[in-house]
């Protein structure tokens, strides 16, 4: 998680009289990096060059769930990493990763230079024929071709640990094979009020984190005192309640085996095709 607030000011040699100096501020929260400047015109110019030099940035950003957002006055000029760009752009951008900014806002980088060789989309792109009444078709998860244990497995507490104190949250990173949940002396998670051994977080070799409960257990979709019994596979978002104790496991997006091609990267919603399997 990031978290950062930063305010710069340079006064450049070659300014005109009575210029303003350039100033930008960078703020960041969480896994998004938003920079603000003052004078859009006083970057550099934008073109094909600069694209490229963009796309090893944006693809390392997006390995790690991280994106960076630049804006100006008249709103964004681009964002890198882990955003989500049209099918347009990526066309143009050659990049899943890369997301252009306005035609307002981009006509004003580099001194007003329009952008050299690139051609910017529309906002949204139009469908080419009508799509009522299409059947999705719905796949299972599949691979997310990230290392096994990617994307930082981590429980994160919601509540039963004396309340919120107006900091961040705490938050335990799962082992790479088994973590163990309880009040003994031997576990690897040690919450007082639960059993010695209350439960387990198993790395299977799929690349799936499961919670094996051996004491009631609850926070899963089912009902009834079985429920609290069952065995289930763990997705960004879940829920965890092990006696007072309330907690919800995270993974990254890119590295999460509950969106078909392990996050947005590789398609939306339910129309996206099967990866072959993870290379050994």
């Amino acid at each position: 998680m990031i978290r950062f607030d930063i305010a710069l000011s340079i006064e450049e040699a070659d300014a005109e009289d009575g210029q303003a100096p350039f100033s930008a501020t960078v703020t960041a929260s969480g896994t998004e990096v938003v920079v603000t400047v003052s004078d859009a015109t006083r970057l550099p110019r934008s073109g094909r060059r600069m694209l490229g030099e963009l796309l090893p940035l944006a693809d390392g950003l997006a390995s790690r769930g991280v994106s960076v957002r630049v804006e100006g006055p008249d709103g964004l000029l681009v964002a890198v990493g882990d955003v989500h760009a049209t099918a347009v752009q990526r066309l143009v951008t050659r990049s899943p990763h890369v997301r252009l900014g306005s035609l307002g806002a981009l006509a004003h980088v580099g001194r007003g230079a329009p952008l050299a060789g690139v051609a910017l989309p529309p906002a949204t792109l139009l469908p080419i024929a009508p799509t009522l009444g299409r059947s999705a078709r719905r796949w299972h998860a599949t691979t997310t071709h990230a290392q096994p244990g990617a994307g930082r497995p981590r429980l994160i507490f919601a509540g039963g640990d004396g309340g919120w104190d107006g900091g961040p949250p705490r938050v335990f990173d799962l082992l790479p094979e088994i973590t163990r949940i309880g009040s003994g002396p031997d576990v690897d998670l040690r919450l007082e009020g639960l059993e010695g051994v209350h439960a387990e977080i198993r790395h299977r070799g799929d690349d799936e984190y499961v919670l094996h409960p051996i004491a009631p257990t609850g926070g899963g979709s089912g009902t009834g005192p079985d429920a609290l019994m069952q065995e289930r596979i763990l997705r960004t978002g879940a829920r965890i309640e092990l006696g007072g104790w309330r907690l919800a496991y995270y993974r990254e997006e890119f590295a999460d085996h509950g969106r078909p091609y392990g996050g947005r990267q590789g398609g939306e919603l339910s129309l996206q095709r099967r990866q072959p399997p993870r290379p050994r």
